[in-house]
């Protein structure tokens, strides 16, 4: 296997405020599968929102109907299509639930 085969490694910052206005993600709401979304946040915000101890972006989901919603950040991963989405969920899902004890299996729509 040469370094061209490797798959490239994401690591999942949830402490970081990186996404940004018009950024690609795939966001998690309730029990639906994560869906690509694009970060409206506005752009002289970083995550904005607070709840708690939980900060929150505001994301548009792709699809048939326009939906948007109010997203966790630890539920907004960086969109890196579903293949390499897929091979990598079940460490996502791993540090997911460390930080969020509720959270339910993560599944992709196809």
């Amino acid at each position: 296997m040469n370094s061209e085969d490797k798959l490239t490694t994401y690591s999942l910052d949830t402490s970081s405020t990186s996404a940004h206005f018009g950024q690609v993600v795939w966001a998690n709401l309730g029990s639906s599968p994560f869906w690509p979304a694009v970060i409206f946040t506005e752009e002289n915000q970083e995550w904005n929102r607070h709840k708690g101890k939980s900060s929150y972006a505001h994301v548009f989901f792709f699809g048939e109907t326009a939906e948007r919603s109010w997203i966790q950040k630890t539920l907004v991963l960086p969109f890196i299509g579903t293949v390499k989405f897929s091979q990598q969920r079940n460490g996502w899902l791993r540090k997911i639930k460390k930080k969020n004890t509720r959270r339910t299996k993560i599944n992709i729509e196809r």
